[in-house]
């Protein structure tokens, strides 16, 4: 606090637009921005089955009805999964999903030969195109 997320967050509750924060606990001061966000309006995340449920009606989760309208399609592996909700490193998805990094490697290219998963230009690999950035 305070931030540009801030800012943008404020105007997108000003305007009536969704804003999801995920809760923190009350006694560390690194919550302080996202529960102040949930008492300004914020749709509180508090499992995947919150955050799913929000994306879906939002039609930003690929497989929902609005998304697969739009072309979206399903992904069924949680390397995939994982990438195309956050960018990140291959040591950092291995952590995250908690496998070997051999293995998530193996995934990873697989996803690239098939266009489903790109790697930036700052060695995350996500989503099949690389952003602009």
């Amino acid at each position: 606090l305070p931030s540009g997320t801030f800012s943008t967050a404020d105007h997108a509750l000003e305007a009536r637009r969704e804003v999801l924060a995920v809760p923190g606990s009350i006694f560390s001061v690194g919550s302080a921005g996202t529960d102040r966000l949930i008492r300004q309006g914020a749709t509180p995340i508090t499992s995947e089955d919150d955050l799913e449920d929000a994306l879906a009606a939002s039609g930003l989760l690929l497989g929902s009805p609005i998304a697969s309208q739009e072309g979206g399609r399903q992904a069924s592996d949680p390397v995939e999964r994982a990438l195309l909700a956050d960018p990140m490193s291959p040591d950092s998805l291995a952590r995250a999903l908690a496998m070997d990094i051999v293995e998530v490697l193996r995934r990873i290219a697989l996803l690239e030969a098939q266009g489903r998963v790109a790697r930036y230009p700052d060695g995350r690999y996500g989503a099949g195109r690389r952003p602009d950035r």
